[in-house]
């Protein structure tokens, strides 16, 4: 059985959990699992640039990142995935051909349903 674990580098707790999910899973021989940074996969190029920002943001301004998180810590997720998500979660699933897609990163708790294109 093939496993995904999506994770992203926003702080390493995202990092950490994935592994602790690895770990937990990889005494059963069965298992093929590959963990993936799903910022470096969307947009390998920006990828420094989005984490540099996250890491200045939580720096500078921990206060107001504060505030946001809790104030969208009990509010459903609404916003819609892009299309460019639809496409490259396709061409992840398409290359990886996983059975399971496990996700540590928040923002991928929205729905991706499978296009095929």
């Amino acid at each position: 059985m093939k496993i995904l674990i999506l994770t992203g580098k926003f702080g390493m707790g995202h990092i950490k959990a994935a592994e602790a999910i690895k770990e937990e899973l990889t005494p059963c021989q069965a298992l093929d699992i590959e963990i993936i940074d799903w910022i470096e996969y969307m947009t390998p190029l920006c990828a420094k640039y989005i984490y540099g920002s996250y890491s200045a943001l939580i720096r500078r301004s921990t206060v107001f990142y504060n505030l946001h998180y809790k104030s969208s810590e009990n509010r459903p997720i609404t916003q819609k995935p892009d299309l460019a998500c639809y496409i490259r979660m396709n061409q992840l699933i398409h290359d990886k051909q996983p059975d399971l897609i496990i996700s540590v990163c928040p923002m991928l708790q929205k729905p991706y349903p499978i296009i095929r294109l």
